[in-house]
């Protein structure tokens, strides 16, 4: 019969991968906050009040992510790991829509890369080297 090894993540890899999470964080955030700038200085009046808003409400649940890491608190595995299920579930379903032009198509291309890196992350602070790390030690559903 096959043993099957369970692999123990170092402390030392654990906070390497958490920084590097938390710079994807900011590098999300920064785009957003850009474009989210543009659609405010935009003179076109496709963007809506009610866009601004989920933009805005989006960028604060990654900052509270990002701060959460930096800091690292224990309410941000589950935080990290309910975000990224209903993120995995958004992108995935938003892959299946039909695109008109080439801009569509790259943006699936970025939506599969963030359907990955929800995944990980799902994958990653799920285990139990993490989430002691971070100081959650209680049970996750995920």
């Amino acid at each position: 019969m096959k043993e099957t090894k369970n692999k123990v993540i170092p402390a030392y890899r654990v906070n390497i991968l958490i920084n590097r999470i938390q710079k994807v964080y900011l590098l999300i955030m920064l785009i957003g906050a850009l474009d989210l700038i543009h659609n405010l200085l935009s003179e076109s009046e496709s963007t809506s009040l009610r866009e601004c808003a989920q933009t805005v409400l989006t960028l604060s649940i990654y900052f509270s992510i990002y701060i959460g890491l930096k800091l690292r608190k224990k309410w941000v595995t589950p935080l990290v790991l309910i975000c990224s299920a209903f993120l995995l579930l958004r992108a995935f379903l938003s892959a299946f829509e039909p695109t008109n032009d080439i801009f569509g198509l790259i943006s699936k291309i970025g939506g599969i890369v963030f359907v990955l890196f929800c995944a990980y992350q799902i994958h990653f602070f799920s285990k139990r080297e993490v989430r002691d790390f971070l100081g959650s030690r209680e049970t996750i559903i995920f």
